[in-house]
């Protein structure tokens, strides 16, 4: 599953806990967002039981682009690497599956500069 032997993948893992246990890892401060993401994404609860990790781990950085952009659909479409169309389509179908505004002011962002966000529109920073 991840280009490498189950015995060597074990070895990689064990080195890893072991040098995390000893304090030596360090990770920077955003690192602590993900580890609180991946529960999420690898043991799901509700709706999203259902997804495959792939269709689900899309979605959630979708949901979290999103966020970060704020109404700026062009950015938004170039991290995640599809074009404005299509990141248009997904945002919408995003905000009817959760049947809610992904910010106040939202129309779908399909406005034709993708810099209409809303003044004091609310923005989840990372840690």
């Amino acid at each position: 599953m991840l280009g490498m032997p189950e015995s060597t993948f074990r070895r990689h893992l064990h080195k890893a806990k072991a040098i995390m246990e000893e304090g030596a890892s360090v990770r920077i401060r955003e690192w602590l967002f993900v580890q609180e993401v991946l529960p999420a994404l690898l043991n799901p609860t509700g709706a999203r039981a259902k997804e495959d990790v792939v269709t689900r781990a899309r979605r959630m950085l979708l949901e979290e682009v999103v966020t970060q952009v704020s109404g700026n659909d062009k950015l938004g479409a170039a991290l995640m690497g599809i074009t404005l169309p299509t990141y248009r389509n997904r945002k919408a179908e995003l905000k009817s599956d959760q049947g809610l505004m992904l910010y106040p002011g939202d129309n779908c962002g399909c406005s034709e500069s993708g810099r209409d966000q809303p003044q004091g529109a609310p923005r989840r920073e990372w840690p």
